[in-house]
């Protein structure tokens, strides 16, 4: 999930959120910079702009990666998908967790069928063999 071809902010945050880095380059951050001494430049609000959007950019990301986080370590201590835990409810997290406790003890656990989700048990799908 997190190995990528390009660790760069604009590709990731491309991907994660569907938002972009405005396209100033680090010769305009400078001219910017330079010129606002000068003159009140509108170069130098840009460059507050892009660095403003930078912050929320990475402030968004981090968000977006610890629920990713959660999502993960709640389906593998819950030994569902990640989709169940998006889409089904916590019947789902607590029939998985009995089921990996008592199947190795041979103790047989019905559930209803409701507990099907597109035609296929989700119960104990991330260690069943």
């Amino acid at each position: 999930m997190f190995k990528r071809s390009s660790y760069k902010l604009d590709s990731v945050a491309a991907d994660f959120v569907g938002d972009h880095k405005d396209p100033i380059t680090v010769s305009d951050i400078f001219d910017g910079y330079e010129t606002s001494l000068d003159t009140k430049s509108t170069l130098y609000t840009d460059v507050g702009l892009y660095c403003v959007k930078d912050s929320a950019l990475v402030h968004v990301l981090a968000h977006k990666v610890t629920a990713l986080i959660y999502l993960v370590e709640l389906s593998r201590e819950c030994s569902v998908s990640i989709d169940t835990i998006r889409i089904a409810g916590q019947q789902h997290r607590v029939f998985s967790n009995m089921y990996q406790t008592f199947a190795p003890r041979g103790i047989i656990l019905n559930y209803p069928k409701a507990m099907h989700v597109s035609g296929r048990d989700t119960l104990g799908e991330c260690q069943r063999s």
